[in-house]
């Protein structure tokens, strides 16, 4: 059992300098920063988008390259109304993405492919994510609100009849 258990925790470690490189630039720079974005990312959760983008602000103020902060303020200042700032953080988000853990890419420029409203992009993204996360309900979820809103209805039907068999 103690092999097996070294063995998979060999599986979850980074296997090369550029992985590892990717996860440290994927952690928060800060305390500060970290905490900023918890609290963002509960207030998303419970639909409070502008407590979320006042902590998100303070963490760009902080971190204004740390490419996960900015991410996360598309969501909310397109939740407040403000289309054209959520297209412009999405873009300063995906112009930090080198050396980020793919998954982070990929969820950066789904969200500038949503803003943008490239559909098509944003649906071949979910299929992405949802390939490497096939058991995140959220993913899912986030690809049944895509689908309908690409106007894909019988698409969206397929997708929440797969979250539904999780």
């Amino acid at each position: 059992a103690v092999l097996q258990l070294t063995q998979a925790s060999r599986s979850f470690a980074p296997r090369s300098d550029a992985e590892r490189n990717a996860l440290t630039r994927a952690q928060p720079p800060s305390t500060d920063v970290a905490m900023y974005i918890g609290v963002a990312l509960q207030a998303l959760r419970q639909r409070d988008p502008a407590r979320a983008n006042e902590a998100l602000q303070k963490a760009v103020a902080i971190a204004p390259g740390y490419a996960p902060a900015n991410a996360y303020r598309p969501e909310a200042l397109k939740m407040l109304g403000y289309d054209a700032k959520a297209l412009a953080a999405a873009e300063q988000a995906s112009e930090h993405l080198d050396g980020l853990p793919e998954d982070q890419q990929l969820r950066i420029r789904r969200q500038l492919a949503l803003q943008k409203l490239d559909w098509p992009t944003v649906i071949g993204l979910d299929a992405q994510l949802l390939a490497r996360d096939p058991l995140n309900g959220e993913l899912h979820l986030a690809r049944v609100r895509d689908l309908i809103d690409a106007n894909h209805a019988h698409q969206a039907e397929v997708a929440l009849a797969e979250l539904l068999k999780l």
